[in-house]
């Protein structure tokens, strides 16, 4: 036999194997489907994992078996099949956060790794595995320093063993997003809760940094909507802080003058809920009032 028809015969072969292959890939795939949707998800994973064996790096099948074993988790559970099950999906989500996203019709990359990080950080907040998902925002945060969801993330954990930490991040987010007014909220609504329910633990010295960082953020946060009277509510709980502190003070005249003010953004806050209260209501009966399209004509 030439070695041009052996080169041939050998492309042909290796082109039946692929051929074959794929059209049991497809038919296990099928399979998969069936059980997951089913909520047979053991049996799911059976079929998903022998597609892996054919077509290891598919992005698809790789998600398939992350969220079956997802499916098949109970957080808190100590039992070992959950142990198993969390660090089945959490292995192969990993996997798939490494892969390109699904050359597919419909698929858009950015929504989906969205997806899978998604999935991914609330399986390690199911298994209480914050040092992970610290250190997965962390570097996500390196690559896009300037995004303020990460931070606000980062917040959400670093706030459950470092204040000051917490609030850097989210006194971040305020800066890099200085036009949403609920980030100011955040801010201030920290500072408030550090203080008031630190207690003792709370030196008047850093009471009073944590009053006046608190009160600027809901000053902005009330800049930007003059009738936001979550954030009035507010003033008036600071106000009432301020007062705590001119009372270890022995400074009377500063502690009555304090519960002043935080009587009058009470009364703003009340005033500014009321209209808020008035402008929904005329933009419902402006929505019921508009003529209401018209159904097609079968």
């Amino acid at each position: 036999m030439s070695r041009r028809l052996l080169a041939l015969v050998v492309v042909s072969s290796l082109l039946a194997v692929a051929g074959c292959d794929s059209l049991k890939a497809r038919v296990l795939l099928v399979k998969g489907h069936k059980a997951y949707k089913a909520q047979q998800y053991e049996e799911a994973i059976g079929y998903y994992k022998q597609i892996l064996q054919i077509k290891p790096e598919d992005p698809q099948v790789n998600y398939m078996v992350a969220i079956s074993n997802l499916a098949l988790y109970h957080p808190g559970s100590s039992h070992p099949k959950d142990k198993q099950f969390s660090e089945e999906s959490l292995k192969y989500f990993e996997k798939c956060l490494r892969l390109p996203a699904p050359n597919a019709k419909g698929v858009d990359p950015k929504s989906w790794t969205e997806k899978l990080e998604k999935y991914y950080l609330s399986l390690l907040a199911a298994a209480g595995m914050d040092d992970k998902a610290v250190a997965f925002l962390e570097a996500k945060r390196a690559k896009n320093p300037q995004d303020p969801t990460i931070w606000s993330e980062l917040a959400t954990y670093y706030v459950k063993r470092d204040f000051n930490k917490a609030l850097d991040a989210w006194e971040k987010v305020a800066t890099l997003a200085p036009k949403v007014k609920e980030n100011w909220y955040t801010v201030g609504v920290a500072c408030w809760e550090r203080s008031y329910k630190g207690g003792a633990a709370v030196s008047d010295s850093e009471r009073q940094q944590l009053i006046t960082k608190g009160m600027a953020a809901l000053d902005k946060a009330v800049a930007l909507d003059n009738n936001y009277f979550e954030a009035m509510a507010y003033v008036n709980l600071m106000h009432r802080e301020q007062a705590k502190v001119y009372a270890n003070q022995k400074n009377k005249a500063g502690e009555e003058r304090e519960v002043a003010e935080a009587d009058r953004w009470v009364k703003k806050a009340l005033a500014a809920r009321q209209i808020k209260q008035e402008q929904e209501k005329q933009q419902a009966a402006k929505e019921a009032a508009a003529p209401k399209a018209e159904a097609p004509k079968k």
